[in-house]
């Protein structure tokens, strides 16, 4: 982002909406053991920081809830509008592909397919997770997750003006 993004009083509501939908339906039936909540803020914060789109800012403090709670493509539509539902959907994990490979293949083709504001998203979910690989103990399981994300940014070479893509390549080069 080259520019400082002004949020109004009504972005600040909107993304605060967007926290408390996050809080409440992950209490209601989060189902993964990691803190999930805590990630995605931090997500949401880092885009906020940077200046991005409210709708980017939105659609990454939501980013898990498809993969991680009951919560429905619908209801997110209802509550957020399809723009930002999309984008959530867009880096959701598809649960009917059991292959971590090609669940991979096929999230990273819908980030492909949606573009720039996808591809932000899931830039920084993956930097955010960037920083527990070095406490996987397992050393090919390292190595794969350092693979993927350089696999993921070598799919998506159009955006390495973007400072996000600077960072995470930073970030996965000093694991290797």
């Amino acid at each position: 982002m080259n520019r400082l993004h002004y949020y109004s009083p009504e972005d600040i509501i909107d993304i605060e909406k967007a926290i408390c939908f996050l809080t409440n339906e992950y209490q209601k039936s989060g189902h993964n053991k990691k803190p999930v909540v805590g990630h995605s803020l931090r997500l949401g914060f880092y885009l906020l920081e940077k200046g991005y789109k409210k709708k980017v800012i939105i659609a990454g403090i939501l980013h898990d809830l498809l993969e991680d709670t009951d919560v429905s493509f619908q209801k997110i539509s209802e509550i957020f509008g399809m723009e930002i539902s999309n984008l959530v959907l867009s880096v959701t994990f598809d649960p009917k592909i059991i292959d971590p490979v090609e669940q991979y293949n096929n999230l990273f083709t819908k980030v492909l397919i949606k573009g720039r504001d996808a591809f932000i998203i899931k830039a920084v979910d993956l930097l955010m997770n960037s920083q527990y690989i070095h406490l996987v103990t397992d050393k090919r399981k390292r190595k794969g997750l350092i693979r993927k994300n350089m696999y993921f940014l070598s799919l998506f070479e159009e955006f390495k003006d973007e400072l996000i893509y600077k960072i995470l390549k930073q970030e996965i080069e000093n694991l290797e």
